[in-house]
């Protein structure tokens, strides 16, 4: 049994794994894929199959992933698919998103230190 900060990581880390795969592969993003080949693909130690089962089950609970499957289904999870809130979520570590948010904190704290004669250079 693993504790929750490290299946919360452990889930951070398989949902950009997710996320490069659904970037880079045609079908996964038409038809999903399996938990069981996106948890051998991560190369995170799970203590079991109930763990890594359990960091699937978190993703969907947080909705980062949804279920690909009919109503009647036999099983927990067929085939999961990566959602907007877990594209964000895979995104948001990412440096680019990073300097970016970097960026716009720094442009106003910049343009509020300059006089006002050259404010009004900068902006004509």
């Amino acid at each position: 049994m693993i504790d929750k900060t490290s299946m919360t990581k452990r889930a951070r880390k398989l949902l950009k794994l997710l996320y490069k795969i659904y970037s880079e592969d045609e079908n996964v993003r038409r038809f999903g894929i399996y938990p069981w080949s996106l948890t051998s693909r991560a190369g995170i130690r799970f203590g079991s199959g109930g763990d890594a089962l359990g960091v699937v089950y978190l993703m969907w609970r947080n909705g980062w992933i949804r279920i690909l499957s009919s109503k009647n289904r036999t099983t927990p999870f067929r085939r999961v698919q990566i959602t907007l809130d877990g594209m964000k979520e895979a995104q948001a570590g990412q440096p680019s998103a990073q300097n970016g948010a970097l960026i716009r904190g720094l442009y106003p704290a910049t343009v509020d230190s300059m006089s006002h004669v050259s404010r009004k250079q900068l902006y004509n």
